[in-house]
């Protein structure tokens, strides 16, 4: 499915000539991160937000966010 001529939310796109992206100046995404490592990060941010009451709330977003960051790349 596409949408103005671009593929839908969550869907890559189709290859080009010799492996290249078919979006000019595109670039897909690999994640590289394990399940046990995102669950632990997850686990980690839910106590670090429920034993502070939630005023620790934005490290625990930080936290996740970093992890994401670095599991993920082009």
């Amino acid at each position: 499915m596409t949408i103005n001529n671009q593929p839908a939310y969550g869907q890559y796109p189709s290859p080009g000539a010799h492996g290249t992206p078919a979006v000019a100046g595109g670039q897909i995404y690999q994640f590289r991160g394990g399940a046990a490592s995102w669950f632990g990060t997850q686990l980690l941010g839910a106590l670090i937000i429920i034993c502070t009451l939630g005023i620790c709330y934005p490290f625990a977003v930080v936290l996740v966010e970093r992890w994401r960051a670095e599991n993920t790349g082009g």
